[in-house]
């Protein structure tokens, strides 16, 4: 819901289009950043990141999180295929240290 929320949405500003953009792009990687990390990826500022979040009807950037996640379910199998596992192929099965 967020998505969609998010792909249609009027009347942002140049830096919340930005961010939309960002996180439209990528977006698994609002589980992995903080609101000021994500204001650094964009050239924005953390504030602006929070008013996004607010426009689009959540309390905030960790509301906005755990409203994605119920959105964006899929991001387990995708992190399963990047995330490095200890023991994995390449190292003999023994554990990386």
């Amino acid at each position: 819901m967020l998505i969609q929320k998010m792909k249609y949405m009027k009347n942002l500003t140049t830096q919340e289009k930005s961010i939309v953009d960002y996180i439209l792009k990528q977006p698994g990687m609002v589980f992995e950043v903080t609101a000021q990390e994500l204001a650094r990826l964009t050239y924005t500022s953390s504030s602006t990141v929070v008013r996004l979040c607010k426009k689009l009807g959540v309390k905030g950037y960790p509301d906005f999180q755990l409203k994605m996640a119920l959105d964006y379910p899929q991001r387990d199998q995708e992190r399963a295929y990047v995330t490095p596992r200890p023991g994995g192929a390449g190292n003999g099965g023994q554990a990386v240290r």
